[in-house]
């Protein structure tokens, strides 16, 4: 993760980095002096599920947030996804507010400071309560880290500390100020926030990476960043949205913008949505939602399995996966060639 513009970074001693993101959140810090001489050194989070269900590993964890049935914050994350799975087990998610891919409400919805989230349950909460219980959980834990590392008010004091929010680039101003005033709710200074466009804050990282192949009769290939004059192209392939941008090295190796950052809402959730979709082909639409309702446990195994499906999307090189069914899920109502004609559509 990097903030968008080279610039902006000399200003705090530590900037510290939240990717909030449709399906996934991570965050990752770096300390000012470290950023001059290895742009690249930076410290992220490693998360993992513990709870039933496929195990999944990663700089990131779920977006998803679960509050307590008086609405006080209860966890985020794996954290969050493994309780619901163990209430729903034991019947007792009724009340609990639980809420998921709810960031591209921002896109979807016309937004202002009232706007109300919906769970499953059909329990209402402001959308403004949902992003501050995410984000203050965040800073809370990059807080913490740097308290454990004997960082925090020794080297680096809180108001010396950095902030930057990633957002999409398709996303409107009335969007953006949203997630100001979210962040500026969860405790972040409005002063030491920069909100940086997707696509723009991956170029930064991509222009500091050895990735440009330099020929030396002697000691023969060898990589460096890109040269100046040097144009590319990012395709950001988020959850929820695709954000594109070119730039351009400059010779003092500053970031040129060639073409705006646009994109749209094509993001990998939609992929889940086309397995949804053809699950409903072969278990018909009714008996889906019965069992959601009924076997919330299971149906939570089946989403955490269909997005392990989507990363291995294409890899056997024959367009072929497979899914495995929750037992408790009915049988289908009729047989036939889905999985040929999923396959011939996508």
């Amino acid at each position: 993760m990097a903030a968008a513009h080279d610039k902006q970074i000399p200003s705090k001693l530590m900037v510290a980095a939240i990717d909030f993101g449709t399906t996934y959140t991570g965050f990752g810090y770096s300390m000012r002096d470290t950023y001059k001489s290895e742009p690249l050194r930076i410290w992220t989070k490693h998360w993992g599920s513990s709870g039933g269900g496929p195990a999944l590993v990663s700089e990131k964890t779920p977006t998803v947030l679960l509050l307590n049935p008086d609405k006080t914050f209860h966890s985020f994350g794996y954290d969050a996804e493994d309780k619901y799975s163990d209430l729903a087990q034991e019947d007792e998610h009724i009340g609990w507010y639980y809420f998921k891919h709810f960031k591209m409400t921002l896109y979807h919805e016309k937004i202002n400071r009232t706007i109300s989230l919906r769970t499953d349950q059909g329990l209402e909460l402001p959308a403004l309560e949902v992003f501050k219980h995410s984000i203050s959980y965040i800073k809370g834990l990059v807080l913490g880290e740097l308290r454990n590392k004997g960082v925090l008010e020794t080297a680096v004091m809180e108001k010396e500390l950095g902030w930057v929010l990633t957002v999409p680039a398709i996303w409107d101003f009335t969007a953006k100020q949203f997630m100001r005033e979210a962040a500026k709710l969860a405790g972040i200074p409005t002063e030491q926030l920069t909100l940086a466009l997707e696509p723009e804050a991956a170029s930064v990282f991509i222009k500091h990476m050895n990735v440009n192949v330099q020929r030396d009769q002697d000691e023969g290939p060898t990589l460096s960043p890109y040269d100046p004059g040097t144009r590319y192209m990012v395709l950001d392939l988020g959850g929820g949205t695709v954000d594109v941008t070119v730039r351009e090295v400059m010779p003092d190796r500053t970031l040129k913008e060639v073409t705006k950052a646009s994109g749209g809402a094509w993001g990998g959730l939609y992929v889940n949505e086309e397995i949804y979709k053809f699950l409903e082909k072969i278990f018909t639409p009714k008996i889906l939602g019965e069992f959601k309702a009924e076997s919330t446990s299971d149906y939570l195994d089946l989403e955490r399995s269909i997005e392990m499906v989507k990363r291995k999307l294409g890899t056997d090189g024959q367009g072929r996966f497979t899914l495995s069914i929750p037992m408790d899920l009915p049988r289908p109502l009729h047989q036939g060639n889905e999985e040929d004609s999923f396959r011939s559509k996508h």
